[in-house]
């Protein structure tokens, strides 16, 4: 029947309320569809390298090393930051429409080396290292297609997506923090743009509109980038390189629809962990530590298990010096490059660098073993282990990033080598013989920098006070560098456009200091004692000088407002190839140099330079280091008074007098006599008599028998000929000493 305008229109009862059920039932289905994802990677524990993606069921591969930990809810897939990479192959990447949103919870160890990506399917162009440069690193090359969610070297989150043919970006107004949990979520709205959230809270949009071109040909990545990217806040060369996430993922969905506000932070509500990540920061290595038995060790020194995950060694890549009566380590470890480090009672470690050089080749041009990070040319072994003394011999190339060779001669093909011999005394006093082999000694070449580490957690300044070093001649006059405020000048002489000029003018006043103390802090403290004789100093200052310089290490390479001194993490531990990395956050090792030393060379050929200095650690006051350094530079002269051995005099790259035996059958005892005084002092005076034997001995000073102990040291070197005795005292002697060594009686 027709029904006529106005009248009113009758529906059953039974029929309402089907209509009622069936709007709810599609509203709430609808509802269901809106808040289920597309992809949901739990990452609850599964198979050994699989994680389920509970919204399609697909088990995804997890690449490089990886370990399940305590989650936001359940568990979470811990990343290493150089390997570990969830892969979605392409032809199973959910197919996402108009718009779009990814979330997930993160927990940062350390803030990534760049941009890294949360998940991205996306592919930035492939690019080649840049020359030599500081700030900003050059612009990455865009994707043509796709989208990334990531997170950026400073703890910052980041969504692109390629829309209306060009490459859109939005990143985070704030900053997560380290070793906690936060929520992350990015939408993108085919008419509002890009948003991003942190915490449930918004965080910074971009407009745009238009649908997102899709990189479908792609495999979808957790945790990792496709393709080589530059690290951020570089100061040297600029090499791409692959890394990955380093800290805690969880909980990752991707959704094909923009949440709203109010979903994501129902969703950070909903989800919010009770407890906290139960992350450290990484430590630097304590073990193994002293006191113990006088000498040198081979051993393999753990630092994380991420890192340690990495390295191909065995069990004895690494070498520890360690004192029977001082708590005080002596190291080359492989997390270093085996460059040698002087550690102190409360783990405040300071090295004083190796050779180093910088050819004008169209390459990453700063050739030393910091570039060398996975030791390919560094390596180190025991050559003497006795009570008297250990030697150390370190053996290593001067590399790039790329492990090319510096100034490879077209003659030979040999390039820039370097052999360190650091022979290590009880009472922790070492010498150092730094030889670099090179065709072109022309060039500068550097020996010697003065470099403080930061254990993750640390900043510089936590370990090195204001007061960086103090600079001393042997006459005890000296000054303290202070960067309290602002990078040191010569207080005696104005900024001038000479800066090197205005500092050898102030050396020269402090009558050519050759001591120097780096004021850590702690109660052992780090020194150097260099030649204090003239010499041609070929960089940087290309003149004769009275005696040895020294330059508080500025450079202009200090970021006043950021940290009081210079602060990078390309090294140690690092496996970027990067040969110089602002830090901006104390979440990695980094590292300080606060000065730098040049001192005559020792020895020279056509093909090489040598250079020796003293070092080591100390609780005495500077003032005690002019002694020390009197009585190896000016070291009492030995007369001997022995038939059967001849006086090969003082050898100062050993610090030790040497003799030798010419018939260890025959030999009887020896005498020798040390006019020592305060201007040529006798300290703790060590000798080698070669060809010696393995006879035991008795001792005398000045008629008085020293037993063998703390105060008397010796061993014996087996060589192919025989053996040599070595001997250290514990002697400090201002006057005549007589000395008297015998064959002990059977």
């Amino acid at each position: 029947m027709k029904q006529s305008k106005g009248t009113a229109i009758y529906v059953p009862a039974i029929v309402l309320l089907v209509l009622v059920f069936c709007t709810h039932t599609t509203v709430a289905a609808a509802s269901a569809r809106d808040n289920t994802p597309v992809a949901w990677w739990k990452f609850d524990k599964g198979q050994d390298r699989a994680a389920a993606d509970s919204a399609s069921g697909i088990q995804d591969e997890i690449l490089g090393f990886f370990k399940y930990v305590k989650g936001t809810s359940g568990d979470a897939l811990r990343f290493d930051g150089y390997s570990t990479v969830l892969r979605r192959k392409a032809n199973n990447a959910p197919k996402l429409g108009k718009s779009f949103s990814i979330e997930a919870w993160v927990a940062f160890q350390a803030y990534p080396w760049g941009m890294c990506a949360i998940v991205g399917q996306c592919q930035t162009q492939d690019v080649q290292y840049a020359k030599r440069t500081r700030g900003s690193s050059p612009p990455q090359h865009d994707p043509a297609a796709g989208y990334y969610f990531a997170a950026d070297a400073r703890g910052r989150i980041h969504l692109q997506v390629f829309v209306n043919g060009k490459w859109t970006q939005c990143q985070s107004e704030d900053r997560i923090g380290l070793l906690e949990w936060a929520h992350i979520a990015g939408t993108y709205d085919a008419v509002k743009g890009l948003t991003i959230y942190i915490n449930g809270t918004k965080s910074g949009s971009t407009p745009a509109k238009g649908n997102v071109m899709f990189a479908s040909d792609l495999d979808l990545l957790v945790g990792r980038n496709h393709s080589k990217r530059r690290p951020a806040n570089p100061v040297g060369s600029i090499v791409p390189s692959l890394y990955s996430f380093d800290g805690y993922i969880d909980e990752v969905k991707i959704h094909d629809r923009a949440l709203t506000p109010g979903q994501i932070d129902k969703t950070y509500e909903a989800t919010k962990p009770a407890g906290e990540t139960g992350m450290e920061f990484r430590k630097l290595p304590t073990e193994p530590a002293g006191p113990a038995p006088f000498g040198a060790y081979y051993t393999n020194i753990k630092f994380h298990e991420t890192w340690d995950a990495l390295r191909r060694e065995g069990a004895h890549p690494d070498v520890v010096v360690l004192f029977d009566n001082m708590p005080w380590r002596f190291i080359f470890w492989r997390g270093s490059g085996f460059i040698p480090f002087w550690v102190t009672e409360n783990n405040i470690w300071y090295t004083n660098e190796f050779n180093e050089t910088w050819p004008p080749v169209d390459q990453p041009n700063v050739y030393e073993p910091m570039s060398d990070k996975q030791t390919r040319t560094s390596h180190v072994r025991i050559i003497e282990n006795t009570d008297a003394r250990v030697v150390i011999h370190w053996r290593y190339a001067l590399v790039n990033t790329l492990y090319q060779i510096a100034y490879e001669d077209p003659l030979t093909g040999w390039g820039d080598w370097a052999d360190e011999y650091d022979i290590i005394y009880p009472d922790g006093v070492g010498i150092r013989k730094q030889k670099v082999w090179t065709s072109r000694t022309d060039q500068p070449h550097e020996f010697q920098e003065s470099i403080v580490l930061s254990a993750p957690g640390t900043r510089p300044e936590d370990n090195i006070e204001p007061g960086a070093f103090t600079v001393m001649n042997m006459d005890g006059k000296m000054y303290t560098y202070s960067f309290a405020n602002g990078p040191p000048e010569p207080p005696s002489s104005p900024q001038s456009e000479d800066p090197f000029g205005a500092q050898v003018a102030f050396v020269k006043e402090l009558a050519y200091p050759n001591i120097q103390i780096v004021n850590t802090k702690s109660k052992a403290r780090s020194f150097l004692i260099v030649s204090d004789s003239p010499f041609d100093a070929p960089w940087p200052v290309f003149a004769k000088v009275d005696g040895p310089l020294h330059f508080p290490y500025t450079h202009g390479r200090i970021n006043w407002e950021h940290c009081m001194f210079t602060w990078w993490n390309h090294w140690p531990v690092a496996q970027i190839p990067s040969d110089g990395r602002t830090a901006y956050d104390p979440d990695r090792v980094s590292h300080t140099a606060v000065s730098n030393w040049f001192w005559k060379e020792y020895e020279s050929t056509p093909d090489s330079q040598v250079k020796i200095s003293m070092h080591g650690l100390t609780e005495k006051h500077p003032t005690e280091l002019a002694t020390l350094a009197r009585s190896w530079l000016r070291a009492p002269k030995l007369f001997n008074r022995s038939r059967g051995f001849s006086n090969k005099g003082y050898d100062q790259a050993q610090r030790a007098y040497v003799f030798e035996c010419h018939d260890p059958d025959e030999k009887e005892g020896m005498r020798f006599e040390l006019p020592a005084s305060d201007e040529q002092p006798l300290v703790n005076p060590a000798f080698l008599i070669k060809n010696w034997g393995n006879d035991d001995i008795t001792l005398e000073v000045n008629r008085q028998p020293i037993e063998r102990g703390k105060a008397l040291r010796y061993g014996y070197v087996q060589t192919p000929t025989g053996a040599d005795l070595v001997i250290w005292i514990e002697l400090e002697e201002t006057k005549h000493t007589d000395i008297r060594i015998s064959p002990k009686d059977d």
